[in-house]
């Protein structure tokens, strides 16, 4: 499995070539104003104290510590539930519960608590030359973060209210915004509704996934929004599935991470605060710039005045790339010159598995071979195909020696692959092969 230098390589290449997608949760919020903005539970518990008639429903809902401080939410209580049922207990339901919401937040002036060490972070982020245009995706109601670059972003919210001027970075409000309260996605009905029914605001946030790689920021595991964000994430075709990340700040129980990789195909950074997130990403920006212009070389290659370097062999993003410039010139994997040189690309690519301790680069090759597999002109690069899965399923398992990661991949591949590719997949997993042939 990569190790977390090489997810912050492809984030970071995803981040220059404006195809990176960021979820933010309230996490994101609450570490830029050093712990004043609430978590969804403090915020509910919040709006609830404002209220004298829901005093007795909190002592129901929430579990307190001998100092008074919130601990957790008795019962199991999703937090959409223990919004809905706030909202049950006040006289204007949850118009009410939502406005409420809207003026906490506005009392709470976040704006003016954010940590000078944090806002400096990503203000020198958002600054970085080698950034490309990032579609934020919040799940939270305030505009705190965008707030520290306002002319960097064009703002859409659930309204259909769109910013008009342009701007390099997108921000998404999917759950709604205190600017607009009575759109804000927060009781068990709102869930259902945004769920079930169509909008302008859910459209584009399918589109989004459709598009671009994705990290995920300021979530906790059990946060319901992951959930509702990996379970649309998996409504889309596997072949539109683009990478996603989910970066967590301490560790989480292997079973739970093995879960989530293998049900949501979500890659796991442990361990990681957000500072350590946004200068991962500047460090590799560099490298970014470097790689795309890999890529622009592809006249030079199959005029054979070139070869692609060993760096770029190594980037799991080479052959997306190589091949998102053969559509765009009109070329197929039919035509010779193309066939010839992918054939010497998976050659170089099986090279590098062979190196010491390179395990990353036979997920690639997984990666790769089922990505040509769903093409229309597979049948150009057949042979050479055919070779080098033979070898990547012969290093592909569970047992000492064999790649995890690889073999996941192949597990995907009937939902990715044209029928063509899984024909000729299905038998040369039925012939007997050697291991690492």
């Amino acid at each position: 499995m990569a190790d977390d230098q090489e997810y912050f390589k492809r984030i970071s290449y995803y981040a220059h070539t404006s195809r990176l997608g960021v979820f933010l949760g309230a996490g994101v919020t609450k570490d830029l104003t050093g712990g004043v903005a609430p978590s969804w539970p403090e915020l509910l518990l919040l709006c609830g104290s404002a209220k004298p008639e829901l005093k007795k429903v909190l002592g129901r809902l929430f579990e307190f510590d001998n100092k008074g401080a919130f601990k957790s939410v008795r019962n199991g209580f999703a937090l959409p539930t223990v919004a809905s049922i706030l909202a049950t207990n006040l006289v204007g339901g949850s118009a009410e519960l939502k406005d409420l919401v809207a003026q906490v937040l506005s009392d709470l002036n976040l704006p003016s608590k954010t940590d000078g060490v944090k806002k400096k972070l990503w203000t020198e982020f958002f600054a970085d030359a080698n950034l490309g245009g990032i579609a934020f995706v919040t799940t939270n109601y305030e505009r705190v973060l965008f707030r520290l670059a306002p002319n960097r972003f064009r703002v859409t919210l659930p309204s259909g209210t769109i910013s008009i001027l342009p701007a390099k970075h997108e921000a998404l409000f999917l759950h709604g915004s205190i600017r607009e309260p009575q759109d804000i996605v927060l009781t068990e009905e709102d869930y259902y509704q945004f769920n079930n029914q169509d909008s302008y605001v859910k459209r584009k946030f399918q589109t989004l996934l459709a598009e671009r790689a994705f990290v995920l920021i300021g979530y906790g595991v059990a946060d319901p929004n992951i959930k509702q964000i990996l379970v649309a994430r998996l409504r889309e075709p596997e072949r539109f599935r683009r990478d996603a990340f989910l970066c967590v700040r301490g560790k989480i129980d292997p079973d739970l991470r093995r879960q989530y990789e293998t049900s949501f195909r979500i890659h796991i950074l442990e361990n990681l605060e957000i500072a350590g997130l946004l200068s991962g990403i500047t460090k590799h920006l560099p490298l970014a710039v470097s790689m795309a212009s890999q890529a622009s070389n592809l006249h030079k290659v199959l005029e054979e005045a070139h070869a692609w370097s060993a760096g770029y062999i190594r980037n799991p993003l080479m052959l997306s790339e190589i091949l998102a410039t053969i559509d765009r010139e009109d070329r197929s994997l039919n035509d010779s010159d193309v066939a010839e040189m992918l054939g010497e690309i998976l050659d170089k690519k099986i090279a590098a598995c062979r190196e010491p301790g390179a395990w990353e680069q036979y997920e690639h090759l997984a990666n790769w071979l089922v990505d040509l597999g769903a093409r229309p002109d597979f049948d150009g690069v057949i042979g050479k195909w055919s070779e080098a899965t033979k070898f990547s399923l012969s290093t592909a398992g569970g047992l000492m020696g064999q790649s995890w990661a690889a073999q996941s991949i192949w597990n995907s591949a009937p939902g990715r692959m044209g029928a063509a590719a899984l024909l000729l997949l299905d038998a040369l997993k039925a012939a007997p092969r050697k291991s690492g042939s």
